[in-house]
């Protein structure tokens, strides 16, 4: 049996291989993982969308648009194949945004997009995490704290006390969500 399109979104947008999951995504009893069973829960993503993309190959793609609307790749498809799914996701949910595609049928294609901050960093890494609790800043870089904890264009997300999780999206563009406390 063929997973859904809101299936194939949850385990390409998680990484989840599909040779091990529970038999119902949505909360059908599955292997007795407590995170995994019980009542269905609202779709994980602020924005899901249908756009047909013609000349558009492969199975899944990953892209991001900033806030100034300018479209990021992360696999090589080009701006102008992912466009008609970016122009879709916009009419849902305003940039900047990150979000995963997976073919449906023929032209069509599904998209599930959250808000997350499109930046570019001089830092090597994959993934960058700087907590502010009141005065201090900490940076973690691949999970070792960095000596000088200042990331500027990541400390601006933060209004007050919170978390900011950066990583890597392609080359130097990183794609960032911040958690106020």
């Amino acid at each position: 049996m063929k997973d859904s399109v809101i299936e194939r979104l949850a385990l390409a947008w998680a990484g989840i291989s599909p040779l091990y999951r529970p038999p119902n995504w949505w909360g059908d009893p599955g292997p007795g993982l407590p995170a995994l069973t019980g009542a269905p829960r609202q779709l994980p993503w602020q924005a899901v969308v249908s756009a047909s993309a013609p000349g558009l190959t492969g199975e899944e793609h990953r892209f991001a648009v900033g806030d100034d609307e300018e479209i990021v790749t992360a696999d090589g498809v080009s701006r102008e194949g992912i466009a008609p799914l970016a122009r879709a996701v916009q009419a849902e949910l305003n940039p900047p945004f990150c979000a995963i595609a997976v073919h449906d049928e023929g032209d069509v294609w599904s998209a599930a997009a959250n808000i997350a901050h499109v930046i570019e960093l001089p830092v090597k890494g994959s993934e960058l995490v700087v907590t502010r609790i009141g005065q201090k800043i900490t940076t973690t870089l691949d999970g070792e704290e960095v000596a000088d904890p200042s990331v500027p264009p990541l400390e601006k997300l933060l209004d007050s006390d919170g978390t900011v999780m950066a990583h890597r999206f392609v080359n130097s563009t990183w794609v960032a969500e911040a958690f106020p406390l």
